[in-house]
């Protein structure tokens, strides 16, 4: 049809088995166009939903991180207050009165 319309305000003469191939061809083009859009959006929607999925595994991971990191500092600060007060049971006592104290302030232990 375009092909036709083209060849018509141009002035061609054209054999008529040769428009219908030309329009057969532009079909099967634009054909394959609209499948390889489709095709796109369709990937499109499976990679948003792996980065999705890897973002959540990435908040996971550095939040389970985060527990560790705060863990390591605790057993730091009691193996500390071991040494200060000179006994493992006086280093339980100074860090349940640090853990009281911070809890009724905005403060972290750090």
């Amino acid at each position: 049809m375009i092909v036709r319309e083209l060849i018509t305000v141009l002035g061609f003469k054209v054999e008529e088995t040769k428009i219908n191939r030309a329009t057969r061809a532009m079909a099967g083009w634009l054909r394959g166009a609209n499948r390889a859009a489709t095709a796109n959006r369709r990937l499109e929607g499976s990679l948003g939903g792996v980065i999705r999925r890897f973002a959540g595994f990435a908040a996971i991971a550095l939040a389970g991180r985060a527990l560790f990191q705060t863990n390591a500092e605790f057993e730091r600060m009691e193996t500390s207050l071991e040494t200060v007060t000179g006994s493992a049971e006086g280093a339980a006592a100074a860090m349940q009165r640090i853990t009281d104290i911070t809890a009724g302030t905005p403060f972290q232990i750090q």
